[in-house]
């Protein structure tokens, strides 16, 4: 906890060597140390991707990996999967860190907890948004933000906002740099500055935004947000899933009325555009054979028969 703590607080050195002292006695524990261990080269891993030694940060999670499997502990396992979508990412390979991100969402869910999948959600954003897939960016931003501004996790709730604006800005500018005004506001307030990883997203949204708005529009707006308590950040938002019933409803009506995934909703969207499975499986990140079994579940779960059917299905639906 000393070495995480001290990693929160940029002090690498010192978070460093507290990890490596706490990786050592956790090896020297007969019992009880598998899952300290994955917990002390997880944090180490980080403070090695902090440093930008992808390397090192691939060796230490893929001992966390190991560790945490050997331990069958969920929430150990979950992180450990977590920590693979995010060094698969960092090294460009995003159709294995959506695997492993999607992963660790099923298993922190299976822990019964709130926050390790909203973590997961985050990140799972963060990639649908890279894929140009603002749908499903937005609902992971949006099932994330509540669960961390309810736990009074503000700093991370910050990194959610501003994630649901880069999703929506482009329909909805002058409410988007309102909630970037107070997601900036609170990063002040708590000391937590953006996540380097984060940059380059919230650049673009920026630069939108001001493609949008008149740079009085703007200026305004992010006053506004500026000015913003937390509970009407929190009314912001929802105001704002409200008006993108278009982003946030038919996913989850589908999944009511026919039991459909979040997955599966997104490859019948695409399969409704009349898209090759192989087509599929390169927007969403996923091998073919993956998308293959999505359409025999959807099918099955549509009570259809072929391919032409279930898109038929998905245009009567408003998917197409």
């Amino acid at each position: 906890m000393a070495g995480w703590l001290a990693s929160q607080q940029g002090d690498l050195p010192k978070a460093e060597a507290h990890l490596v002292e706490a990786v050592a006695l956790s090896r020297s524990l007969e019992e009880g140390g598998d899952v300290l261990l994955s917990d002390a080269l997880g944090c180490l891993g980080s403070v090695a991707l902090a440093r930008g030694d992808l390397e090192r940060t691939r060796q230490l999670w893929n001992e966390e990996r190991q560790v945490a499997e050997a331990s069958g502990n969920l929430r150990a396992r979950a992180i450990a999967a977590l920590n693979q979508g995010r060094i698969a990412a960092e090294m460009g390979d995003l159709a294995r860190a959506q695997a492993f991100l999607e992963e660790s969402l099923a298993l922190h869910e299976r822990c019964r907890s709130l926050v390790g999948p909203a973590v997961a959600r985050l990140f799972l954003g963060s990639f649908a948004l890279e894929r140009k897939d603002p749908t499903s960016a937005a609902s992971h931003f949006l099932q994330a933000f509540p669960v961390f501004a309810g736990d009074g996790n503000w700093a991370t709730a910050a990194t959610a906002i501003e994630g649901l604006v880069g999703a929506t800005v482009d329909r909805h500018p002058a409410v988007g740099v309102r909630l970037l005004g107070a997601a900036t506001l609170v990063r002040e307030q708590t000391g937590h500055p953006r996540e380097r990883q984060d940059l380059a997203a919230y650049q673009q949204t920026v630069t939108t935004a001001r493609v949008k708005l008149s740079e009085e529009e703007y200026e305004e707006a992010w006053t506004a947000g500026q000015q913003m308590s937390r509970d009407e950040v929190i009314a912001e938002v929802d105001r704002l899933a409200a008006a993108i019933t278009d982003l946030q409803t038919t996913s989850p009506n589908l999944a009511g009325r026919h039991g459909l995934s979040q997955r599966e909703t997104e490859v019948l969207h695409l399969l409704a555009e009349g898209r090759s499975n192989r087509a599929i499986a390169g927007a969403l990140s996923l091998s073919e054979r993956t998308v293959e079994n999505h359409v025999m579940h959807i099918m099955s779960k549509l009570g259809v028969e072929s391919r032409t059917a279930a898109a038929t299905h998905a245009i009567r639906l408003g998917l197409a």
